[in-house]
């Protein structure tokens, strides 16, 4: 479950950016969606992934989930499964820790 706090400034730091509200998003695990929801409704086109698609994020999505794109089974110890370029931002928060290796990501 994310930190209000963490997506407050993630949210903060990206509405600061140039060319926003018009950013492509992609959220690396993005959990319940909670900075999805609000990106999206300020107007970016926004993408969220998963790892393991039995996980109750995906079996039983919040309503932004069912509206931006999620991609499930994004292994984020592996290559990325979009092309170069696709997003002009790449969120990765609160999810570090939950990895084994941190230098492939």
């Amino acid at each position: 479950m994310s930190q209000t706090h963490v997506d407050l400034a993630v949210i903060s730091a990206i509405r600061r950016l140039p060319g926003f509200p018009s950013l492509d998003v992609l959220d690396l695990s993005c959990g319940e969606g909670a900075v999805l929801e609000a990106l999206d409704a300020a107007g970016c086109r926004c993408t969220g992934s998963h790892y393991r698609s039995d996980d109750y994020i995906i079996n039983s999505p919040r309503e932004v989930l069912r509206k931006v794109k999620l991609v499930d089974g994004v292994d984020l110890h592996k290559p990325l499964p979009f092309a170069d370029a696709s997003f002009d931002v790449v969120i990765l928060a609160e999810i570090l820790e939950h990895l084994l290796d941190h230098v492939s990501v």
